[in-house]
C-alpha cells in the first residue's frame, strides 16, 4: 500500500505536539483555491488533507472537492511560530501534490495535479536473488521546483510505503516527474539501507519515470554492549542508547534502544559502515547519566561487541531564553557543541523559556539559538563545566522584522504563485497570493567569528510558471517591498566523457551566488543529465554570478563559475562540458 491510501489512518499515527497546537487569538487564517488538472481544468472529487507540522506532525483536516474543484481550510491564528501547514491533494489517475502553508496570512492559491509517472525497481541480495516482502519507503520527498515543496522525512515514509512482490519488485505510481526522493529499504535479516548513505549517493538522483532502480541488501550487522557507571563500574538500566552515522550520534531518525537490568543493549538490522554509539542527551533534559559518543565499524553479517559505554553524572547547563521585554520564549531551538567541534546535545526551551541539559565535564559552546520569527545579536556562549556543577545563562531573542510586499510584472500587474526566498537564511519560503502579495519574517543570524563582515540580505523571487525572476536587497528597515519580475534565463549544457560521448545520469548542482551566500536552485539540490547528457536549470536571474558543479561515478568532478547573460531572449547554453576519467587506484 502506498500514496494516498495511508493518509486516512495517519490521525492515529501521529501524536499532537505542543509546538503544533495553534493557540487562537480570536482570528483565523484561511487557505483556499481550486484543484486543477494537467490541462488547467477544475478537478472534482479530489481528496485534500491538511497536516500541521512542527516539533511533530499531526493530521488535522480532510475534505473532498466538488465539481468546481474548490477547497478551503481555516485554522485559528496562533502564536506557535515554528508550526506550518502542509496541504496535500490527490485524485485517482492524477499525480499527488502538496502545498506548504506558513499560516502567517491567508493563502489563496490553486493546486495543480500533473500526470503521474512510475517510480519502480527491485530489491535483491548479494547474489542478485530477489527479496520478497522487503519494505520500501520514500524517506524524503522534495520538489525540483525552486526551493519550495518539501515533505518531512517521517511523513513521506508514512504516506509512501510499499512491499516488494515475490520477484522483489516495488512500484509507486502517484508522483509526478517534478519530485525527487530518497529511499529507505528494510527486510528481515538484512541491514537497513537509506539511499542517501550509499557510497554512490553523490552520483545518484531518483525521480518518477525511473522504472529500473535496484537496491542490494547485505546481511545485517548486530551491535551489542553494556552501560556502566564510570565511577564504580556498576550496570545502568533504563538508559536510552542511540546509534547513528554522524559524529554526533545524537540526531533525528537515529536508532535507539534502552539498556536492560544488566545494563545490556543491542541493535540489529545495521548495515556495514562507520557509526557512533552514545547515550542520548538530546531531547532528554532530565537524564541522570551522560557520556560522550564513540566510534565503531560494522561488517555485514558480523556482530560488533562494545565492551562498555561508561556514563557519568556530569553537570547541568541551563539557559533562560527571553525576549527584549524579559518575557520567556518557548520552543527556541538550542544546540551545544564540545569546544573541539563535536556535537553533544540539542533541545528546545520549555514554556518558561528554560533549556536544561546534563553534560559530561568539559569545555563547550552554545552554537545555535533560534526560533522562527526571532533572531539574536548576542555572541556565542562558551563555558567550562565541572562534575556536579550547574551553569546558568540567559539569552535575549529579538522579534524579527515582518516583511510584506507585492510582486508585479514590468507593467505593474500583480503576479500570483511566485516563490519568495530570503537569503541568507534561516527563513521559510513563501508564495504570493492571487493579488501578488506576500508576508514573511526576516530572521537574521550572527557569525560565530569576530570581525566577520556584515551580511547583505536579498529577497529572491522566482516565477516558475512565467519563467521570470526578480530580486531586492533589503535595507535595515525594509517596510513594504515591491519586487518587479523580468524575463529569466535558462542555463543548459551537455556533459560528455573524454571521447565526446554523452554521460547520462551525471549529477549537476547549480547555485545562485550573493554576498557571502549561495542559494541552490533546486530544493532537492541536484538534477541529473538525461540520456543525451543534457541538463537544464531555470528560471535564473539575468546578469548574476552562479556556480556549477558536476559529478559522475568514475569521473573527476568539474566546477565552474559563470555569469548569466543580461538578456533572456534565448537559453544560455554552456556547450559540451568534458569529464575526465578518474585514475584507477587499485586499492593502493
Amino acid at each position: 500500500m502506498s500514496g494516498w491510501m495511508r493518509i486516512a489512518g495517519l490521525a492515529c499515527v501521529f501524536s499532537i505536539a505542543a509546538a503544533c497546537c495553534l493557540a487562537g487569538d480570536g482570528g483565523t487564517y484561511t487557505a483556499e483555491g481550486v484543484v486543477l488538472g494537467p490541462d488547467g481544468q477544475a478537478v472534482g472529487g479530489a481528496r485534500i488533507g491538511l497536516y500541521l507540522i512542527g516539533g511533530e506532525t499531526r493530521f488535522a483536516k480532510e475534505l473532498t472537492t466538488g465539481r468546481d474543484g474548490r477547497y478551503a481550510f481555516s485554522v485559528p491564528a496562533g502564536t506557535a511560530n515554528d508550526a506550518y501547514g502542509l496541504i496535500v491533494a490527490h485524485k485517482e489517475g492524477l499525480a499527488w501534490n502538496c502545498l506548504r502553508w506558513l499560516k502567517i496570512s491567508d493563502l489563496p492559491i490553486d493546486i495543480r495535479l500533473p500526470r503521474p509517472e512510475i517510480l519502480a525497481g527491485t530489491v535483491v541480495d548479494e547474489q542478485a536473488r530477489p527479496i520478497a516482502g522487503a519494505k520500501v519507503s520514500l524517506h524524503t520527498l522534495a520538489s525540483s521546483s525552486v526551493r519550495f515543496h518539501y515533505v518531512p522525512r517521517q511523513l513521506a515514509k508514512e504516506l509512501f510505503t510499499t512491499e516488494t512482490d515475490y520477484e522483489g519488485r516495488f512500484r509507486f505510481a502517484t508522483l509526478s516527474a517534478d519530485w525527487r526522493t530518497e529511499f529507505l529499504v528494510e527486510a528481515s535479516g538484512y541491514g537497513t539501507i537509506s539511499s542517501q548513505d550509499l557510497p554512490d549517493h553523490l552520483y545518484t538522483s531518483y525521480t518518477p519515470g525511473q522504472p529500473d532502480i535496484q537496491f542490494v541488501l547485505r546481511p545485517e550487522a548486530t551491535v551489542r554492549g553494556r552501560v556502566v557507571s564510570e565511577t564504580d563500574g556498576k550496570p545502568l538500566s533504563g538508559i536510552t542508547v542511540q546509534i547513528g552515522r554522524t559524529w554526533t550520534a545524537l540526531g533525528h531518525d537515529f536508532e535507539s534502544t534502552v539498556s536492560d537490568r544488566a545494563g545490556a543493549f543491542s541493535f540489529g538490522a545495521i548495515p556495514e559502515g562507520d557509526y557512533w554509539v552514545g547515550a542520548a542527551t538530546s531531547y532528554v533534559p532530565d537524564a541522570n547519566w551522560v557520556g560522550s559518543p564513540f566510534a565503531i565499524q560494522t561488517k555485514a553479517g558480523d556482530a560488533t561487541e562494545i565492551i562498555e559505554l561508561k556514563l557519568t553524572r556530569g553537570g547541568m547547563f541551563e539557559v533562560k531564553v527571553v525576549d527584549r521585554q524579559g518575557a520567556a520564549v518557548a520552543d527556541a531551538w538550542l544546540t551545544v557543541f564540545r569546544r573541539e567541534g563535536r556535537g553533544i546535545a540539542q533541545g528546545r526551551s520549555n514554556a518558561e523559556g528554560l533549556f536544561r541539559t546534563r553534560l559530561p565535564a568539559g569545555s563547550y559552546e552554545l552554537i545555535e539559538v533560534g526560533k522562527r520569527g526571532y533572531h539574536t545579536n548576542q555572541s556565542y556562549l562558551f563555558f567550562d563545566l565541572e562534575h556536579g556543577q550547574t551553569i546558568h545563562r540567559e539569552l535575549t531573542l529579538k522579534k524579527a522584522e515582518g516583511i510584506t510586499g507585492i510582486v508585479t510584472d514590468e507593467n505593474g500587474r500583480p503576479v500570483s504563485g511566485v516563490q519568495m526566498t530570503l537569503m541568507p537564511g534561516p527563513a521559510d519560503d513563501v508564495v504570493t497570493d492571487k493579488q501578488g502579495r506576500f508576508v514573511m519574517t526576516w530572521t537574521q543570524w550572527r557569525d560565530k567569528w569576530e570581525g566577520a563582515p556584515n551580511k547583505e540580505y536579498e529577497l529572491i523571487a522566482v516565477d516558475l510558471a512565467g519563467s521570470r525572476a526578480g530580486a531586492v536587497v533589503l535595507s535595515d528597515e525594509p517596510g513594504a517591498i515591491r519586487v518587479v519580475l523580468k524575463p529569466a534565463v535558462h542555463v543548459t549544457g551537455t556533459v560528455v566523457d573524454g571521447q565526446g560521448k554523452p554521460i547520462a545520469g551525471a549529477v549537476v548542482f547549480f547555485w545562485l551566488r550573493g554576498t557571502m551566500w549561495g542559494m541552490n536552485l533546486s530544493r532537492y539540490k541536484r538534477t541529473a543529465t538525461d540520456r543525451s547528457g543534457r541538463f537544464r536549470f531555470g528560471p535564473i536571474h539575468p546578469d548574476r554570478a552562479c556556480e556549477l558543479s558536476i559529478h559522475a561515478k568514475g569521473y573527476e568532478k568539474v566546477k565552474r563559475e559563470i555569469r548569466t547573460p543580461a538578456q533572456a531572449d534565448r537559453p544560455f547554453d554552456l556547450g559540451r562540458i568534458k569529464l575526465m576519467t578518474k585514475p584507477v587506484n587499485n586499492g593502493q
